[in-house]
């Protein structure tokens, strides 16, 4: 029961971060943080792999495929794009390593290794994350983990503590969460909006951009 329980809260996860990714794709914000989506798709394609097309890691797949997809694209850089893309190969090689490991059950406990990355990652960035979904998303999130901690929690010490250990990040990204939703500037909205100061750049072109995104916030106001 628990597992399934876990496939459900988890696949909602993974689809209701590429809806708010394809829905507010302008505003190129994060929804999950740039290593865990790398960590996800690397093992879930190894999971693809050693389970010749089942189902649910098919599916699975293809929502980290559109996540990754959409981190790449948040990426302007060339420099960052190609860093990233090496460390993903990087991963790829090694979760293949990992699961072919005979001494212990490399693709369980790799995949707890990630969910506590995962956790600790986004309570790092919980200011940088998109608010759009945030709060369903982490929430989604916090059940999978729940219930996949349930149903593997006897499997490995590390496992039960992995576990642990993510439920508690979990649930302050939670708090998180609703502190920056309810207040924003005590989140550290306040900083971002001194980024949309008149850019010190000379290019005619974005000082133009910036008067009419400018001009365009006061007819709003009116």
């Amino acid at each position: 029961m628990f597992d399934g329980l876990q496939l459900v809260f988890w696949s909602l996860a993974y689809l209701a971060i590429v809806v708010y990714s394809i829905k507010y794709r302008s505003e190129k914000q994060i929804f999950m943080p740039f290593i865990p989506g790398m960590l996800n798709f690397t093992w879930e394609l190894n999971a693809f792999i050693r389970s010749h097309g089942f189902i649910g890691h098919t599916v699975w797949l293809v929502l980290d495929c559109l996540i990754i997809g959409y981190n790449f694209w948040v990426l302007t850089e060339k420099k960052k794009r190609l860093l990233y893309g090496a460390a993903t190969v990087f991963c790829i090689v090694l979760f293949r390593f990992l699961f072919q490991w005979p001494a212990v059950n490399g693709m369980l406990l790799s995949s707890y290794a990630i969910d506590l990355i995962m956790a600790v990652v986004y309570v790092w960035n919980a200011k940088k994350v998109s608010r759009r979904g945030m709060l369903l998303i982490g929430i989604f999130k916090f059940l999978g983990d729940l219930f996949a901690w349930l149903h593997y929690k006897d499997s490995a010490v590390f496992v039960m503590v992995a576990g642990i250990l993510v439920q508690l990040f979990n649930s302050i990204y939670l708090l998180l969460c609703i502190v920056r939703l309810k207040n924003p500037a005590a989140a550290g909205e306040q900083k971002n909006r001194k980024k949309a100061a008149k850019p010190k750049s000379r290019d005619k072109k974005e000082l133009a951009e910036w008067e009419s995104n400018k001009k365009a916030k006061k007819k709003k106001r009116k």
